[in-house]
């Protein structure tokens, strides 16, 4: 069934485009987080959202990084998903992709210095999902990562939200 979405992912209409990205990401939501997936099917989605990152369309680019959340290898350095997450969370000029990347990006050594930068960003709500995610996802315990890889100007601006945002 899902395979036969991607010959829409193609055509003209944009609105049809994002409800296909919708209908995937749903339907790989209701998947649950412990049922995997084919790897035919890994690879179409792979190719297919990929392609949909690049499209002129701010929120089917958002849907796709939902889509691909699932795809991810946060620990791999060389992960495609991660890079792509990374340059759109960087250079995306719409804020609601850079936002849904803030949401999605597994937290890592790799990934919570380009969530740091996004701290600054012209935007309130991606400046707020960033704040979140360093709040959710990143343990107290600096010990617990390497955040003495960080910048000073970065470090610093993450204990300062960690101490003032505590309870």
């Amino acid at each position: 069934m899902i395979s036969s979405f991607f010959f829409f992912l193609k055509v003209e209409a944009s609105q049809a485009r994002l409800r296909i990205c919708l209908m995937l990401n749903h339907l790989l939501k209701l998947m649950g987080e412990d049922a995997s997936i084919d790897d035919d099917l890994y690879q179409k989605i792979f190719d297919n959202m990929l392609l949909r990152l690049k499209d002129k369309v701010a929120d089917i680019r958002s849907q796709a990084v939902t889509a691909l959340q699932r795809l991810q290898d946060p620990r791999d350095a060389g992960c495609p998903i991660i890079k792509a997450f990374v340059f759109h969370m960087a250079c995306d000029p719409s804020p609601v992709v850079r936002r849904t990347v803030v949401r999605v990006i597994g937290a890592t050594r790799l990934t919570l210095p380009h969530v740091i930068k996004r701290t600054k960003d012209v935007d309130e709500s991606v400046r707020k999902a960033a704040f979140k995610f360093i709040a959710e996802k990143v343990p107290s315990n600096t010990s617990d990562l390497s955040l003495y890889n960080l910048s000073e100007q970065m470090f610093n601006t993450y204990l300062l939200y960690r101490f003032t945002s505590s309870p």
